[in-house]
Parts: structure tokens; sequence; C-alpha cells
């Protein structure tokens, strides 16, 4: 799982791909999948999934979304 941090609120949003060089596609904390400037974000990085759940990096929401968009693709 790759995850993005916000640079200015510090929350971690799951990576899912880059739509260009300018504009990411993220699963916010509250589980929405939205397009947002890649600019917002530190570079993405390879992140354990159970290990983030765990320490409340990452929210079931998120999770949840990110696991349905693995079964899609």
């Amino acid at each position: 799982m790759k995850i993005c941090e916000n640079k200015n609120t510090g929350q971690f949003f799951i990576h899912i791909d880059d739509l260009s060089p300018d504009k990411r596609l993220l699963v916010t904390p509250e589980g929405q999948v939205k397009s947002l400037q890649a600019d917002l974000f530190y570079d993405p990085f390879e992140a354990d999934e159970i290990d983030f759940r765990d320490k409340h990096l990452v929210t079931d929401k998120q999770l949840q979304m990110h696991h349905i968009i693995e079964r899609s693709t």
C-alpha cells in the first residue's frame, strides 16, 4: 500500500495513482476517492497496512475503500 502525507495537516492519504504530474488519485481519511493537487503531499511511500492501521494513521473507511479499489482492478 502506498501512502502520501499531507504537508499541511500531517494526515495520511492512501495513494491510488498519479493522474498527471500535478494530480494524484487518493483515498481521504473519510474514505472518499479524490483527485488532489500533488504539491499538497509529500512523495508516496510504501507502508505496511497493518502497522498503519494499528497506529491509527489510516482509518477503517480508507482501508475499506482501498480494498474495494484493489478488488476492482
